[in-house]
């Protein structure tokens, strides 16, 4: 069985309080799961049945560079968000969307 990658930044460290119990969660459901971190040139995102975008939280601040890695990513291992759901995600422009819908908005 292929693992998943739950995606996150390098600079997470301690930030993201409920990555332990999500991974606890998927070994005890027999899955098998690791972190990886997106701009990591080192990461064989071939190895992976699946990539969760979890805490990629320097996204806003390298969106371009982010964009071209999930759109390369996504010709690698399955995204669990595609490349243009991603994009558009990253666009905040979404909540207008999302309101016009009759979504509330907070």
């Amino acid at each position: 069985m292929k693992p998943i990658a739950l995606v996150t930044a390098r600079e997470t460290g301690k930030l993201d309080d409920d990555m332990e119990p999500l991974l606890a969660a998927l070994r005890a459901e027999g899955a098998v799961a690791e972190t990886a971190v997106w701009d990591d040139p080192s990461v064989d995102w071939t190895r992976y049945e699946l990539a969760v975008l979890r805490s990629t939280w320097d996204y806003s601040r390298r969106r371009d560079e982010f964009l071209a890695w999930a759109a390369r990513a996504e010709r690698q291992v399955p995204l669990a968000n595609s490349a243009r759901i991603v994009r558009w995600n990253t666009d905040k422009a979404y909540l207008g969307d999302l309101r016009a819908a009759g979504v509330p908005i907070v």
